[in-house]
């Protein structure tokens, strides 16, 4: 039975664009929020100017406000998000590290074992803090990784495709190969009922 690997190369192509623009090309994201955050305060722009002149154009005036707020925040999207990713991810890691440090004090294993557990620990507290107090540096490092992540899960979509490809070439279109084998007449047709 041959299989559509279609759905593997769409996916390959979304995962390698993607993955390409945020470890590689990081400015083409900030100015496609730069253009849809202009688009929206644009558009709003326009409900207000009339509402102003109307007079009676209180729900327009606010809409118009409120959208040209959204704008703006969608333009500095790209800032927040990785602002916001590396202070919770610091927060994060130090969570994390505090527990490791922890559960190196409390264990009662080996001493290598609480010395590699406290220095888990450690390292990772110190990876918490440099993204608390560097975030945008530490936003880039994400945002590289990620990236590099969705790069490798494209190629292997692309690996998937290229497996199912060879698996087609052997395949025939039946779900059950009936070719070459050929019933003789049952006269009596006992075992056709």
């Amino acid at each position: 039975m041959k299989i559509s690997n279609a759905g593997y190369i769409a996916k390959a192509i979304a995962l390698i664009m993607t993955g390409l623009i945020l470890a590689f090309f990081p400015k083409v994201l900030t100015w496609i929020f730069v253009a849809l955050g202009m688009i929206i305060i644009v558009s709003c722009s326009l409900m207000i100017v009339p509402a102003l002149f109307s007079g009676d154009g209180g729900s327009f005036l606010s809409g118009g406000v409120t959208g040209v707020i959204i704008g703006v925040i969608v333009i500095l999207a790209p800032k927040i998000i990785a602002l916001g990713l590396a202070i919770f991810g610091g927060l994060g890691f130090i969570i994390w590290g505090a527990v490791q440090i922890g559960k190196a004090l409390k264990s009662e294993k080996g001493s290598d074992k609480r010395l590699f557990g406290m220095i888990f620990g450690i390292a990772i507290t110190v990876i918490g803090v440099f993204m608390m107090f560097n975030p945008f540096s530490a936003a880039t490092v994400a945002r590289i990784i990620i990236g590099v992540t969705l790069i490798l899960l494209g190629a292997y979509n692309i690996y998937i495709a290229r497996a199912i490809n060879e698996h087609n070439k052997g395949a025939s279109g039946n779900i059950i190969d009936i070719d070459g084998y050929t019933v003789d007449d049952d006269p009596d047709r006992k075992y056709l009922q």
